[in-house]
């Protein structure tokens, strides 16, 4: 049986076949070879599934392994979507703003609901980021004494520019102080039980 076909493949690939084969289709009208071609592909040049086609299973798929993602892409994917503009409407008109902070506008605003959850989410992220704002107030103002004491200690005149720079920190820190200050007391105040 084996020896057959072998015979039969060595048969169709001969010359004589081959030369008998292309003369066939040389004789073909345009018409026949149409209509031998409209019955082997369809609109798009595609072999009909079923068919005969060279590859009857088709070409193999690509393997499809999962995207690795390290922690850094993680965080640089999020916050290229926290960026992306975003429509939202306020006060009737509309207006594009980036995404988080129409994320945060809908947090508060349903702080302001009282929903517990966004009130707990909001006081949590103002003590976060306020006190973040308080360590580097006091670490600008560290820099500023020790550019002062620097100049007294090597006894030489603070140009006047660097004088302004100081100033104004010490003005601006002083500032924040009295405003941290007030602020402590008044959650004391509400924090205290109501009579």
């Amino acid at each position: 049986m084996d020896d057959d076909i072998d015979d039969l493949v060595a048969y169709v690939k001969s010359e004589e076949v081959q030369k008998a084969a292309a003369d066939h289709i040389a004789s073909l009208s345009d018409e026949e070879l149409a209509e031998i071609y409209a019955k082997l592909r369809d609109s798009k040049g595609r072999f009909i599934k079923g068919g005969n086609s060279p590859n009857p299973n088709g070409r193999r798929g690509k393997d499809k392994l999962p995207r690795l993602v390290t922690q850094e892409q993680a965080v640089a994917d999020l916050l290229e979507l926290m960026e992306q503009p975003v429509q939202i409407r306020k006060g009737g008109r509309k207006q594009t703003v980036p995404a988080i902070r129409a994320i945060y506008d809908r947090l508060i605003h349903k702080a302001v609901d009282g929903d517990w959850n966004a009130i707990k989410l909001c006081v949590g992220l103002r003590e976060k980021y306020s006190g973040y704002r308080t360590d580097s107030v006091v670490k600008l103002k560290e820099h500023a004494d020790a550019v002062r004491l620097d100049y007294e200690m090597n006894n030489k005149e603070m140009p006047a520019n660097v004088q302004a720079i100081v100033d104004l920190i010490d003005r601006r820190v002083d500032h924040l102080t009295v405003n941290a200050q007030l602020e402590e007391a008044f959650e004391a105040v509400s924090a205290s039980p109501r009579i």
